[in-house]
């Protein structure tokens, strides 16, 4: 379940050579480390972009619909870091919906 959140403990710890059940989270939770990485970058273009756009054209009325959304979408990683964890804990090797297909190391 560490893999999730802390994608390097495995990596670290070694332990990802041995099981290949600890290879199969640690590599989703390195996957995911990744995605979350270049989630949150094309999040800040989209919301100075936005901002931007929003703020010169004089439309103040929708900003606040404009930012609500990118916190709702800021929640993608999150929800997946759950999944992970939840199937982690039930001892599935369930891969995360879209980035599970996905391979760091072998």
């Amino acid at each position: 379940m560490l893999a999730y959140l802390f994608f390097f403990i495995p990596l670290l710890a070694g332990t990802y050579k041995t099981s290949p059940y600890v290879r199969f989270h640690a590599n989703q939770g390195t996957v995911l480390f990744i995605m979350a990485l270049a989630y949150s970058g094309a999040i800040a273009i989209l919301r100075t972009i936005g901002t931007t756009v929003l703020l010169s054209a004089r439309l103040w009325v929708f900003m606040d619909l404009f930012l609500t959304l990118l916190v709702l979408i800021n929640l993608v990683p999150l929800v997946f870091v759950i999944l992970g964890m939840i199937a982690a804990a039930n001892g599935q090797l369930k891969p995360l919906p879209i980035i599970g297909a996905f391979s760091v190391f072998k």
